[in-house]
């Protein structure tokens, strides 16, 4: 009888840890979703050179848990060549995920990228030019090895 109760202890306690740490999770994300979402878009504009336009961006803690997610709702992303017409992709919702721990320590690593009711148009022209190279390239390795010599 002993034994059963201090189970039924145990997992009430585990369960009332759990709670907490959900609750604690969705609070801190809605007290500072603006600075997340800005911090997401100043990052985002450092890596990507094409404009992205979104109706409306947000974090959550819910849409995919255990992870952190800023969700950007009725977007467009443009392509890399010129031109009026050239759209990358376009989507009702995208999801870009972060580990929590990893935004607790400042890193901001994208571990996933969902996609929800969308499309993509890729475009190769007859030259070799496409429109999905749409990330700046990272020159902070090729300088430190120009400086190193």
């Amino acid at each position: 009888m002993g034994a059963l109760r201090i189970f039924k202890k145990s997992l009430f306690f585990v369960g009332l840890i759990l709670f907490v740490f959900c609750i604690s999770g969705a609070v801190l994300v809605y007290i500072y979703q603006d600075k997340l979402v800005s911090r997401f878009v100043a990052e985002a504009n450092q890596k990507i050179d094409t404009p992205i336009q979104a109706g409306s961006i947000q974090a959550s803690w819910w849409e995919k848990f255990p992870d952190i997610s800023i969700v950007l709702n009725d977007v467009i992303i443009d392509g890399s060549l010129p031109g009026p017409a050239d759209t990358l992709a376009s989507a009702a919702t995208i999801y870009c995920t972060f580990n929590a721990w990893d935004i607790i320590r400042g890193q901001w690593i994208v571990d996933q990228i969902h996609m929800e009711d969308g499309r993509i148009f890729l475009v190769q022209t007859e030259l070799g030019d496409n429109n999905f190279t749409i990330v700046k390239k990272d020159t902070s390795q090729l300088n430190k090895k120009l400086d190193s010599n």
